[in-house]
């Protein structure tokens, strides 16, 4: 892959170049992408163009911004078509629960008891969609390729592009041959157990619920959920303005969303990461990934 640059395009010449990105261009604090999709699940082909984009582009920013791909999950998307999938890798991924929401919109409240008597009476029943908060998992020992295989292009999957977390050493955890080659410790991850384990103390959760769930914190429905991350469609990038922009930049530098409300999917993040865009799109153009949309 060519060296991905990270200075922003001139914007004259620019979208060709993004495409099949759509750029913002009534943004100029920050970068708003969005790519069209022709639903969700996605289509195979389209699926393999957007996980062979997002491999290369989060190979690059970890390569230039030291910037880790932090993955996550709707519980709303799970049951019933990935139950299966989500039980099969959950050994493997470690999913963590927290709470995600829409900026500026309220959390779904947990049903009254009166609610529940009026449903054992004969009343109408709402939808999981409509009774349940809106709960993601994080996967705490992520594999991009596991995850994309059985989770890009439900519609519910998150990407977070986060610094490298401050607690975890950025070496392995020093545990000598003899002991990894013990038979104790034959078939177990030992150094993604370790990683997960520091991520239960990432600064990330504590920052992302005061600047997401701060209305929440006295909410004994969800406010011991350990972390908060936003479901942002195009609209709210848009609706939030530069300064709030700004704060959710300064928490999470990237970030990607599969937004049924766009029909697509939302790229949003730091202006310099459009070059990385340009050179990402032209590098699958040369390695024969063609994105159709019908």
């Amino acid at each position: 892959m060519r060296e991905a640059g990270l200075r922003r395009p001139r914007l004259e010449d620019a979208e060709q170049h993004f495409s099949p990105w759509r750029r913002a261009a009534r943004i100029e604090d920050a970068s708003l992408f969005w790519m069209p999709v022709s639903a969700f699940p996605l289509r195979s082909d389209q699926k393999r163009w957007i996980s062979e984009f997002f491999s290369r582009f989060g190979a690059g920013i970890e390569r230039q911004l030291a910037l880790k791909t932090e993955h996550f999950l709707q519980l709303k998307v799970i049951y019933p078509d990935l139950s299966d999938a989500f039980l099969a890798t959950s050994q493997k991924l470690l999913p963590y629960q927290g709470l995600s929401r829409r900026p500026f919109c309220p959390v779904i409240r947990p049903l009254a008891v009166q609610q529940i008597e009026e449903f054992m009476k004969g009343g109408s029943v709402p939808s999981f969609n409509d009774a349940a908060p809106d709960l993601c998992f994080w996967f705490l020992k992520p594999d991009a390729h596991d995850i994309h295989t059985s989770f890009l292009g439900c519609g519910g999957y998150t990407q977070i592009w986060l610094p490298q977390n401050p607690l975890q050493p950025s070496t392995t955890v020093p545990i000598n041959k003899k002991t990894r080659e013990h038979p104790a410790f034959q078939g177990l991850d030992i150094d993604g157990t370790v990683r997960a384990t520091y991520a239960l103390a990432h600064p990330f959760q504590a920052a992302s619920k005061a600047l997401f769930g701060q209305d929440l914190k006295n909410d004994p429905s969800v406010s011991g959920l350990p972390f908060v991350i936003p479901l942002l469609r195009s609209a709210d990038v848009f609706a939030a303005g530069a300064e709030t922009r700004r704060q959710w930049l300064d928490l999470m530098p990237i970030y990607a969303n599969e937004s049924r409300e766009d029909s697509g999917i939302v790229l949003f993040g730091e202006c310099h990461v459009e070059g990385l865009v340009r050179d990402v799109v032209a590098d699958l153009e040369d390695s024969g990934f063609h994105y159709a949309l019908t």
